[in-house]
């Protein structure tokens, strides 16, 4: 019953009583049925209704059990999360909000290749690109940077979440159950560590114009900013 789930149990638990009370119904209390059959037969139906109603109390038990145990992997994913949250925000990585530059690309680029090791995809080259592919006006070029930029702050801070999941918890299919590999934040100080100067300069030709045209946007940014500043002033 390991694929079984508290509410697989509780649905064979009801289809049970159905099938027990359908058979009492319309065979054992339906006396014009009941005199179309032999006594074996009839001993047989009120067999067959006992076994019925004894696998519905076997199937309350599973539901139960199944349940504590859904409960008990909820508490402790919640707590994980938690925790991964915790380590996240101790670390500062994700001050300021919504800002990319060289060191976060880096960061989210290893954290994408630890998710697709899991098969979940986080980020790709793709993603770094700003500039719309299509014709469009000034104005919207400069909406289609914002929003894409942002989104890309989006798949930073998911796919650190996601990265120090993967190296800290372990999921076993027998049990259906999770257990802690590590800390999170022990997790999250071994993906920062893998980003060595010999890494970072791997990265740095791989996605060197997609972080450059980034960090030329940060640029254009503050500059939009400051001239609003003197305005203003």
């Amino acid at each position: 019953m390991k694929f079984w789930s508290s509410e697989a149990a509780r649905a064979t638990q009801a289809k049970m009583t159905r099938m027990a009370n359908g058979l009492e119904k319309e065979v054992m209390n339906t006396p014009q049925v009941l005199s179309l059959l032999s006594q074996d037969e009839r001993d047989a139906i009120a067999t067959t209704i006992k076994t019925l109603r004894e696998l519905k109390d076997k199937a309350a038990k599973q539901k139960e059990v199944h349940a504590r145990r859904e409960n008990e992997k909820k508490r402790f994913v919640e707590n994980m999360n938690a925790a991964i949250k915790r380590a996240i925000n101790k670390s500062g990585l994700l001050k300021p909000a919504f800002y990319m530059d060289r060191q976060r690309i880096h960061l989210l680029m290893t954290v994408a290749a630890i998710c697709e090791e899991r098969a979940y995809h986080i980020c790709s080259s793709e993603d770094l690109m700003l500039e719309a592919e299509v014709e469009c006006t000034e104005e919207r070029r400069a909406e289609i940077r914002r929003i894409r930029y942002e989104r890309l702050y989006e798949h930073f801070e998911a796919g650190l979440e996601k990265a120090i999941r993967y190296k800290s918890l372990r999921y076993n299919v027998d049990t259906d159950s999770y257990s802690e590999i590590m800390p999170p934040a022990q997790a999250l100080q071994e993906i920062m560590g893998s980003i060595t100067p010999q890494v970072e300069a791997k990265l740095d030709a791989r996605y060197g114009k997609y972080i450059e045209a980034i960090e030329a946007y940060n640029r254009a940014v503050t500059a939009k900013k400051l001239r609003s500043t003197f305005k203003s002033v």
